[in-house]
Protein backbone atom coordinates (compact mmCIF):
# COMPACT_ATOMS: atom_id res chain seq x y z
CA UNK A 1 0.00 0.00 0.00
CA UNK A 2 2.81 2.42 0.90
CA UNK A 3 4.38 1.84 -2.51
CA UNK A 4 1.27 2.94 -4.42
CA UNK A 5 0.80 6.05 -2.25
CA UNK A 6 4.45 7.10 -2.56
CA UNK A 7 4.48 6.40 -6.28
CA UNK A 8 1.53 8.72 -6.85
CA UNK A 9 2.96 11.41 -4.55
CA UNK A 10 6.45 11.25 -6.10
CA UNK A 11 4.99 11.44 -9.60
CA UNK A 12 3.16 14.65 -8.67
CA UNK A 13 6.12 16.14 -6.79
CA UNK A 14 8.52 15.51 -9.68
CA UNK A 15 6.35 17.72 -11.89
CA UNK A 16 6.95 20.60 -9.50
CA UNK A 17 10.60 19.91 -8.75
CA UNK A 18 11.59 19.81 -12.42
CA UNK A 19 10.36 22.18 -15.09
CA UNK A 20 9.56 19.53 -17.70
CA UNK A 21 10.35 15.82 -17.84
CA UNK A 22 10.54 14.72 -21.46
CA UNK A 23 9.56 11.08 -21.52
CA UNK A 24 10.36 9.33 -24.78
CA UNK A 25 9.81 5.82 -26.09
CA UNK A 26 8.10 3.85 -23.31
CA UNK A 27 5.94 2.27 -26.00
CA UNK A 28 9.01 0.34 -27.17
CA UNK A 29 8.89 -1.87 -24.06
CA UNK A 30 8.08 -5.47 -25.06
CA UNK A 31 4.69 -6.85 -24.03
CA UNK A 32 4.30 -9.86 -21.73
CA UNK A 33 7.99 -10.72 -21.54
CA UNK A 34 10.56 -10.70 -18.72
CA UNK A 35 12.43 -7.38 -18.86
CA UNK A 36 15.55 -5.93 -17.27
CA UNK A 37 15.68 -2.15 -17.59
CA UNK A 38 19.25 -0.83 -17.36
CA UNK A 39 19.68 2.87 -16.62
CA UNK A 40 22.55 5.29 -16.14
CA UNK A 41 23.12 6.45 -12.56
CA UNK A 42 24.06 10.11 -12.25
CA UNK A 43 21.66 11.37 -9.57
CA UNK A 44 21.23 8.75 -6.86
CA UNK A 45 17.66 7.65 -6.05
CA UNK A 46 16.15 10.34 -8.28
CA UNK A 47 17.09 8.19 -11.29
CA UNK A 48 14.95 5.30 -10.05
CA UNK A 49 12.09 7.55 -8.95
CA UNK A 50 11.88 9.26 -12.36
CA UNK A 51 11.86 5.97 -14.25
CA UNK A 52 9.50 4.23 -11.83
CA UNK A 53 6.96 7.05 -11.50
CA UNK A 54 6.27 7.44 -15.19
CA UNK A 55 6.49 3.81 -16.21
CA UNK A 56 2.91 2.76 -16.87
CA UNK A 57 3.54 -0.90 -16.16
CA UNK A 58 3.18 -1.24 -12.44
CA UNK A 59 5.55 -4.19 -12.16
CA UNK A 60 8.98 -2.69 -11.58
CA UNK A 61 11.44 -3.87 -8.91
CA UNK A 62 14.86 -2.31 -8.36
CA UNK A 63 18.23 -3.64 -7.29
CA UNK A 64 20.19 -1.28 -5.03
CA UNK A 65 23.58 -1.41 -3.34
CA UNK A 66 23.47 -3.71 -0.34
CA UNK A 67 25.02 -1.41 2.29
CA UNK A 68 21.89 0.79 2.16
CA UNK A 69 19.99 -2.11 3.76
CA UNK A 70 22.33 -2.30 6.76
CA UNK A 71 20.02 -0.11 8.84
CA UNK A 72 17.03 -2.19 9.95
CA UNK A 73 14.37 0.46 9.38
CA UNK A 74 15.81 1.75 6.11
CA UNK A 75 16.06 -1.86 4.93
CA UNK A 76 12.38 -2.47 5.70
CA UNK A 77 11.40 0.72 3.89
CA UNK A 78 13.46 -0.22 0.84
CA UNK A 79 11.79 -3.61 0.68
CA UNK A 80 8.35 -1.97 0.99
CA UNK A 81 9.05 0.15 -2.10
CA UNK A 82 10.07 -2.88 -4.15
CA UNK A 83 13.83 -2.70 -3.85
CA UNK A 84 16.19 -5.63 -3.25
CA UNK A 85 19.87 -5.51 -2.20
CA UNK A 86 22.77 -6.39 -4.44
CA UNK A 87 26.18 -6.79 -2.78
CA UNK A 88 29.70 -6.21 -4.05
CA UNK A 89 32.83 -7.52 -2.36
CA UNK A 90 34.46 -4.09 -2.58
CA UNK A 91 31.69 -2.64 -0.38
CA UNK A 92 30.56 -5.38 2.01
CA UNK A 93 33.07 -8.22 1.86
CA UNK A 94 32.91 -11.81 0.66
CA UNK A 95 30.52 -13.05 3.38
CA UNK A 96 27.70 -10.69 2.43
CA UNK A 97 28.21 -11.16 -1.29
CA UNK A 98 26.90 -14.70 -0.87
CA UNK A 99 23.55 -13.14 0.01
CA UNK A 100 23.19 -12.04 -3.63
CA UNK A 101 21.75 -15.49 -4.26
CA UNK A 102 18.60 -14.43 -2.36
CA UNK A 103 18.22 -11.28 -4.48
CA UNK A 104 18.81 -13.23 -7.67
CA UNK A 105 16.12 -15.73 -6.70
CA UNK A 106 13.73 -12.83 -6.12
CA UNK A 107 14.63 -11.47 -9.57
CA UNK A 108 14.05 -14.88 -11.16
CA UNK A 109 10.59 -14.96 -9.57
CA UNK A 110 9.80 -11.42 -10.79
CA UNK A 111 11.04 -12.11 -14.31
CA UNK A 112 9.22 -15.44 -14.35
CA UNK A 113 5.97 -13.49 -13.97
CA UNK A 114 6.91 -11.29 -16.96
CA UNK A 115 7.60 -8.34 -14.71
CA UNK A 116 10.48 -5.85 -14.75
CA UNK A 117 13.76 -5.68 -12.82
CA UNK A 118 15.63 -2.38 -12.79
CA UNK A 119 19.40 -2.16 -12.44
CA UNK A 120 22.14 0.47 -12.80
CA UNK A 121 25.10 -1.25 -14.49
CA UNK A 122 27.47 1.63 -13.69
CA UNK A 123 27.30 0.26 -10.15
CA UNK A 124 27.48 3.53 -8.20
CA UNK A 125 26.16 7.07 -8.50
CA UNK A 126 28.76 8.99 -10.46
CA UNK A 127 27.23 12.51 -10.25
CA UNK A 128 28.31 13.45 -13.74
CA UNK A 129 26.14 14.19 -16.73
CA UNK A 130 27.78 11.58 -18.92
CA UNK A 131 27.94 7.81 -19.03
CA UNK A 132 30.61 6.17 -16.86
CA UNK A 133 32.30 3.06 -18.20
CA UNK A 134 33.26 0.27 -17.94
CA UNK A 135 30.01 -1.20 -16.63
CA UNK A 136 29.84 -3.75 -13.84
CA UNK A 137 29.06 -7.25 -15.07
CA UNK A 138 26.37 -8.09 -12.51
CA UNK A 139 23.52 -7.25 -14.86
CA UNK A 140 24.90 -9.67 -17.49
CA UNK A 141 25.21 -12.51 -14.98
CA UNK A 142 21.66 -11.86 -13.76
CA UNK A 143 20.31 -11.80 -17.31
CA UNK A 144 22.01 -15.02 -18.43
CA UNK A 145 21.21 -16.89 -15.22
CA UNK A 146 17.57 -15.83 -15.50
CA UNK A 147 17.54 -17.06 -19.11
CA UNK A 148 18.90 -20.43 -17.93
CA UNK A 149 16.56 -20.66 -14.96
CA UNK A 150 13.39 -19.68 -16.82
CA UNK A 151 14.23 -21.35 -20.09
CA UNK A 152 13.37 -18.26 -22.14
CA UNK A 153 15.14 -15.08 -23.31
CA UNK A 154 15.29 -11.98 -21.13
CA UNK A 155 14.68 -8.63 -22.82
CA UNK A 156 17.14 -5.85 -21.97
CA UNK A 157 15.89 -2.25 -22.29
CA UNK A 158 18.40 0.62 -21.93
CA UNK A 159 16.95 3.78 -20.37
CA UNK A 160 18.92 7.02 -20.31
CA UNK A 161 18.08 9.80 -17.81
CA UNK A 162 19.70 13.12 -18.79
CA UNK A 163 19.59 16.11 -16.41
CA UNK A 164 20.25 19.68 -17.51
CA UNK A 165 21.44 20.16 -13.93
CA UNK A 166 22.14 17.61 -11.19
CA UNK A 167 21.56 20.04 -8.31
CA UNK A 168 19.28 22.88 -9.44
CA UNK A 169 15.50 22.74 -9.33
CA UNK A 170 13.19 23.78 -12.19
CA UNK A 171 15.36 22.41 -15.01
CA UNK A 172 14.55 19.84 -17.69
CA UNK A 173 15.09 16.09 -17.63
CA UNK A 174 15.05 13.68 -20.57
CA UNK A 175 14.06 10.03 -20.12
CA UNK A 176 14.83 8.12 -23.31
CA UNK A 177 14.02 4.44 -23.88
CA UNK A 178 16.37 2.63 -26.22
CA UNK A 179 15.50 -0.31 -28.43
CA UNK A 180 15.11 -3.58 -26.52
CA UNK A 181 17.44 -6.49 -27.24
CA UNK A 182 17.44 -10.09 -26.06
CA UNK A 183 19.86 -12.35 -24.22
CA UNK A 184 19.19 -14.75 -27.10
CA UNK A 185 21.72 -12.75 -29.14
CA UNK A 186 24.56 -13.90 -26.89
CA UNK A 187 23.19 -17.09 -25.30
CA UNK A 188 24.85 -19.62 -27.60
CA UNK A 189 28.17 -17.99 -26.84
CA UNK A 190 27.34 -17.97 -23.11
CA UNK A 191 26.86 -21.74 -23.12
CA UNK A 192 30.37 -22.29 -24.53
CA UNK A 193 32.29 -19.25 -23.25
CA UNK A 194 30.45 -17.46 -20.39
CA UNK A 195 33.14 -14.85 -19.77
CA UNK A 196 33.24 -13.77 -23.41
CA UNK A 197 29.45 -13.58 -23.60
CA UNK A 198 29.26 -11.52 -20.41
CA UNK A 199 31.89 -9.14 -21.77
CA UNK A 200 30.17 -8.81 -25.14
CA UNK A 201 26.64 -8.22 -23.85
CA UNK A 202 27.99 -5.66 -21.36
CA UNK A 203 29.78 -3.79 -24.15
CA UNK A 204 26.66 -3.97 -26.32
CA UNK A 205 24.58 -2.45 -23.52
CA UNK A 206 27.14 0.33 -23.02
CA UNK A 207 26.83 1.28 -26.69
CA UNK A 208 23.02 1.17 -26.68
CA UNK A 209 22.64 3.06 -23.40
CA UNK A 210 25.01 5.75 -24.60
CA UNK A 211 22.62 6.40 -27.51
CA UNK A 212 19.87 7.34 -25.03
CA UNK A 213 21.90 9.88 -23.04
CA UNK A 214 22.84 13.53 -23.54
CA UNK A 215 26.46 13.68 -22.34
CA UNK A 216 26.46 17.32 -21.22
CA UNK A 217 29.66 17.02 -19.18
CA UNK A 218 31.64 15.78 -22.18
CA UNK A 219 31.61 19.38 -23.47
CA UNK A 220 34.62 21.41 -22.33
CA UNK A 221 33.19 24.87 -22.94
CA UNK A 222 30.29 24.66 -20.50
CA UNK A 223 29.57 28.40 -20.57
CA UNK A 224 29.06 28.47 -24.33
CA UNK A 225 27.01 25.27 -24.15
CA UNK A 226 24.69 26.68 -21.48
CA UNK A 227 24.12 29.83 -23.52
CA UNK A 228 23.24 27.78 -26.59
CA UNK A 229 20.84 25.64 -24.56
CA UNK A 230 19.27 28.78 -23.10
CA UNK A 231 18.57 30.00 -26.63
CA UNK A 232 16.52 26.86 -27.21
CA UNK A 233 14.65 27.39 -23.94
CA UNK A 234 13.85 30.99 -24.91
CA UNK A 235 12.49 29.80 -28.23
CA UNK A 236 10.17 27.35 -26.47
CA UNK A 237 8.81 30.00 -24.13
CA UNK A 238 8.36 32.45 -27.01
CA UNK A 239 6.22 29.93 -28.87
CA UNK A 240 4.21 29.08 -25.76
CA UNK A 241 5.12 25.42 -26.23
CA UNK A 242 6.48 24.78 -22.75
CA UNK A 243 4.62 21.91 -21.09
CA UNK A 244 4.48 21.95 -17.32
CA UNK A 245 5.61 18.77 -15.60
CA UNK A 246 5.55 16.13 -18.30
CA UNK A 247 5.94 15.92 -22.06
CA UNK A 248 6.00 13.02 -24.51
CA UNK A 249 7.47 15.16 -27.32
CA UNK A 250 10.95 14.00 -28.34
CA UNK A 251 11.85 17.13 -30.36
CA UNK A 252 13.57 18.76 -27.38
CA UNK A 253 15.66 15.66 -26.76
CA UNK A 254 16.83 15.67 -30.37
CA UNK A 255 17.64 19.39 -30.25
CA UNK A 256 19.70 19.18 -27.07
CA UNK A 257 21.43 15.98 -28.16
CA UNK A 258 22.42 17.61 -31.46
CA UNK A 259 23.71 20.73 -29.70
CA UNK A 260 25.84 18.72 -27.26
CA UNK A 261 27.14 16.33 -29.92
CA UNK A 262 28.06 19.25 -32.20
CA UNK A 263 30.00 20.91 -29.39
CA UNK A 264 31.85 17.65 -28.70
CA UNK A 265 32.60 17.15 -32.39
CA UNK A 266 33.85 20.70 -32.81
CA UNK A 267 36.03 20.55 -29.72
CA UNK A 268 37.50 17.22 -30.78
CA UNK A 269 38.43 18.56 -34.21
CA UNK A 270 39.65 21.97 -32.93
CA UNK A 271 37.76 23.94 -35.55
CA UNK A 272 37.14 27.68 -35.39
CA UNK A 273 33.74 27.28 -33.71
CA UNK A 274 35.33 25.43 -30.83
CA UNK A 275 37.65 28.34 -30.12
CA UNK A 276 35.03 31.10 -30.00
CA UNK A 277 35.65 33.13 -26.81
CA UNK A 278 32.88 32.95 -24.23
CA UNK A 279 32.30 36.70 -24.35
CA UNK A 280 31.34 36.47 -28.03
CA UNK A 281 28.63 33.93 -27.39
CA UNK A 282 25.36 35.44 -26.21
CA UNK A 283 21.90 34.15 -25.52
CA UNK A 284 19.13 35.49 -27.69
CA UNK A 285 16.06 37.04 -26.13
CA UNK A 286 12.54 36.36 -27.19
CA UNK A 287 11.06 38.94 -29.55
CA UNK A 288 7.78 38.52 -27.67
CA UNK A 289 8.45 40.87 -24.79
CA UNK A 290 6.25 41.15 -21.72
CA UNK A 291 4.65 44.48 -20.96
CA UNK A 292 4.85 46.13 -17.55
CA UNK A 293 1.44 44.85 -16.45
CA UNK A 294 2.31 41.24 -17.33
CA UNK A 295 5.64 41.41 -15.53
CA UNK A 296 3.99 42.91 -12.44
CA UNK A 297 1.15 40.37 -12.46
CA UNK A 298 3.50 37.40 -12.87
CA UNK A 299 5.93 38.77 -10.27
CA UNK A 300 3.20 38.82 -7.61
CA UNK A 301 2.66 35.06 -7.95
CA UNK A 302 6.38 34.37 -8.10
CA UNK A 303 6.96 36.41 -4.93
CA UNK A 304 4.06 34.80 -3.03
CA UNK A 305 5.13 31.34 -4.18
CA UNK A 306 8.65 31.89 -2.87
CA UNK A 307 7.27 33.07 0.48
CA UNK A 308 5.11 29.95 0.82
CA UNK A 309 8.06 27.70 -0.02
CA UNK A 310 10.60 29.68 1.99
CA UNK A 311 10.75 27.58 5.16
CA UNK A 312 10.81 24.13 3.49
CA UNK A 313 13.36 25.39 0.97
CA UNK A 314 15.68 26.91 3.60
CA UNK A 315 15.43 23.85 5.82
CA UNK A 316 16.33 21.55 2.93
CA UNK A 317 19.35 23.72 2.07
CA UNK A 318 20.49 23.75 5.70
CA UNK A 319 20.28 19.96 6.06
CA UNK A 320 22.15 19.39 2.79
CA UNK A 321 24.88 21.85 3.75
CA UNK A 322 25.41 20.45 7.24
CA UNK A 323 24.55 16.75 6.96
CA UNK A 324 25.04 15.54 3.38
CA UNK A 325 28.71 15.34 2.48
CA UNK A 326 28.50 13.57 -0.90
CA UNK A 327 27.28 15.75 -3.81
CA UNK A 328 25.85 12.63 -5.47
CA UNK A 329 23.02 12.66 -2.91
CA UNK A 330 22.23 16.39 -2.91
CA UNK A 331 19.58 16.24 -5.62
CA UNK A 332 17.71 13.31 -4.08
CA UNK A 333 17.84 14.72 -0.54
CA UNK A 334 16.70 18.14 -1.67
CA UNK A 335 13.79 16.66 -3.60
CA UNK A 336 12.70 14.49 -0.66
CA UNK A 337 13.01 17.31 1.87
CA UNK A 338 11.51 20.06 -0.25
CA UNK A 339 8.46 18.17 -1.44
CA UNK A 340 8.26 15.85 1.53
CA UNK A 341 8.17 18.83 3.89
CA UNK A 342 5.93 21.02 1.74
CA UNK A 343 2.70 19.00 2.25
CA UNK A 344 3.45 18.78 5.98
CA UNK A 345 4.04 22.52 6.03
CA UNK A 346 0.74 23.16 4.23
CA UNK A 347 -1.14 20.88 6.64
CA UNK A 348 0.43 22.68 9.59
CA UNK A 349 -0.66 26.03 8.19
CA UNK A 350 -4.15 24.63 7.59
CA UNK A 351 -4.29 23.49 11.21
CA UNK A 352 -3.35 26.98 12.39
CA UNK A 353 -5.85 28.48 9.97
CA UNK A 354 -8.61 26.33 11.51
CA UNK A 355 -8.50 28.60 14.54
CA UNK A 356 -9.46 31.48 12.26
CA UNK A 357 -12.18 30.06 10.01
CA UNK A 358 -13.05 27.24 7.64
CA UNK A 359 -12.54 29.65 4.75
CA UNK A 360 -8.96 30.22 5.88
CA UNK A 361 -8.37 26.46 5.86
CA UNK A 362 -9.67 26.20 2.28
CA UNK A 363 -7.45 29.09 1.20
CA UNK A 364 -4.37 27.37 2.64
CA UNK A 365 -5.18 23.93 1.21
CA UNK A 366 -6.24 25.09 -2.26
CA UNK A 367 -4.85 28.57 -2.92
CA UNK A 368 -1.35 28.07 -1.53
CA UNK A 369 -0.41 25.07 -3.75
CA UNK A 370 -2.02 26.86 -6.72
CA UNK A 371 0.04 29.98 -6.07
CA UNK A 372 3.22 27.90 -5.91
CA UNK A 373 2.30 26.24 -9.22
CA UNK A 374 1.62 29.57 -10.93
CA UNK A 375 4.75 31.11 -9.48
CA UNK A 376 6.91 28.31 -10.89
CA UNK A 377 5.11 28.53 -14.21
CA UNK A 378 5.46 32.30 -14.56
CA UNK A 379 9.08 32.41 -13.43
CA UNK A 380 10.36 30.61 -16.52
CA UNK A 381 8.24 32.86 -18.74
CA UNK A 382 9.78 36.03 -17.25
CA UNK A 383 13.31 34.60 -17.50
CA UNK A 384 13.01 34.08 -21.24
CA UNK A 385 11.00 37.14 -22.22
CA UNK A 386 12.23 39.98 -20.01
Amino acid sequence: MIYYFLRYFVKLALKFYFRTIYYIGEETLPENQPIIVAGNHSNSALDAMIIDSFLDRNKLYWLARGDIFANKWIGKFMVSVRTAPIYRASEVGFVDIKRNAESFELCFDILGKNRIVGIFPEGVTVHERKLQTPFKKGFARLAFQAHEKLGKPIMIVPIGVSYQSLTKTRTDVFVKYGKAFSTEMFFDEYKTNPNAAIKNITQYLENKLNETIINYDSVKNQKALNIELQNVQNEIEANNSREFGLSFNQDMFKKELNIVNNFIKVENTNTELGSIPNEKVSASKSKFKLNLFQVSFFSIFIFLGKIIQFLPNQLSKFIIKTKIKKPAFWGTVRFVLLYGLFPIFILLLAFLASFVSKLAVLIVLIAFPLIVYLGLRFESVIESRS
